[in-house]
């Protein structure tokens, strides 16, 4: 019985099911938020187009049709609320440009 009883370091592709040490565990296991929030800051537009497809295809909206895109008032009105608390909390800022514009406080923006 002992002779057909290795190590699982000794075998092929240990690595998938076994870890030699908990460090390596936790490091796989705990989500890096930090990393990922930076990725949607410094590249917003897949995100948010990512986004987009999802909502439109759980409310069932057809891309094709002439009213895909437009955004009713209740969903205007929380956007513009989301940046002003945005604005409110330091995260952007109004700029001199257009109206429409805003600038990043925070990860590299101005």
């Amino acid at each position: 019985m002992w002779s057909h009883l290795s190590p699982p370091e000794s075998q092929t592709l240990y690595e998938v099911c076994y870890y030699s040490s908990s460090a390596t565990v936790r490091r796989h296991l705990n989500a890096a938020p930090r990393t990922s929030i930076q990725a949607a800051l410094n590249s917003p537009f897949y995100y948010l187009q990512a986004f987009a497809t999802v909502v439109s295809a759980a409310e069932g909206n057809d891309p094709d049709s002439d009213s895909f895109g437009k955004v009713d008032d209740v969903k205007h009105a929380r956007f513009i609320r989301a940046v002003s608390e945005l604005e409110f909390l330091g995260f952007i800022k109004s700029t001199k440009q257009k109206t429409d514009h805003v600038a990043r406080i925070t990860w590299g923006g101005c």
